[in-house]
């Protein structure tokens, strides 16, 4: 899930696999950061700023 919440979450024409959406139960997640990147009108030409950047965030 962390590389989908990257790619929906930032500019750029992201892809779902089939079966990550339709087979590996992974559909409530993924439409969640569907929901988020639509809600938050993120495009392919959307402006990124990054905010705080550090290798202890997570």
């Amino acid at each position: 899930m962390q590389g989908y919440a990257y790619v929906l979450t930032h500019p750029g024409i992201p892809s779902i696999f089939y079966a990550h959406f339709f087979d590996w139960g992974m559909k409530e997640e993924i439409s969640k950061l569907v929901a988020i990147r639509s809600r938050n009108r993120i495009r392919p030409d959307s402006v990124l700023r990054i905010l705080a950047s550090a290798a202890d965030l997570m």
